[in-house]
């Protein structure tokens, strides 16, 4: 904390409380600059889920791992999920050669991802994991959805879209 100007951690909390509240005034200012017409069109267009909860193996290639072999060994691991098999157990039993993780992302942060990742997901139930590999830039995911959160309501997601328009206001005064 001291190698960023904090003398205490209450010192740190206090900046926090304060920065937190300082961006819900500023949220609340655009809204009086944003027409409610911009922020539901915004909505219908781009809000489509809530958030979801994933989990994956990826066999990723490589120089080392051609994209045949990582696709035999991502099938290999979907055969031992269709034999029943738990996700996790698979999992580690690959470990050594995959990566696994945890993904969690919503309509406003799939952007950070890869959209085949994020199109499968969409179409996962919770408790259910794809039946075919995922083919994205990073090799093979075999996807497994945790949890899905219903589309957000138009108010729940209010702050974070004037959050998104009001950076385009920003750009824009800086461009003019």
């Amino acid at each position: 904390l001291a190698e960023n100007g904090f003398e205490s951690k209450e010192d740190f909390i206090e900046y926090m409380e304060f920065d937190y509240r300082r961006n819900l005034a500023c949220i609340d200012y655009y809204k009086t600059l944003i027409p409610t017409e911009d922020i539901e069109n915004y909505y219908n267009e781009n809000i489509s889920y809530g958030e979801i909860n994933t989990k994956h193996i990826l066999v990723k290639t490589s120089d080392d791992v051609s994209e045949k072999d990582a696709l035999a060994k991502a099938n290999e691991i979907l055969a031992k999920l269709n034999e029943g098999k738990n996700f996790d157990e698979v999992a580690n039993e690959y470990a050594d050669s995959v990566v696994s993780e945890e993904v969690d992302f919503d309509s406003f942060t799939a952007s950070t991802l890869a959209k085949e990742y994020v199109e499968a997901s969409k179409n996962l139930e919770k408790d259910t994991y794809t039946k075919e590999a995922v083919k994205t830039s990073f090799g093979y995911h075999i996807i497994y959805c945790i949890n899905k959160a219903d589309k957000p309501s138009l108010e729940e997601a209010t702050n974070d879209i004037v959050e998104i328009l009001s950076a385009n206001l920003e750009a824009e005064e800086i461009i003019n």
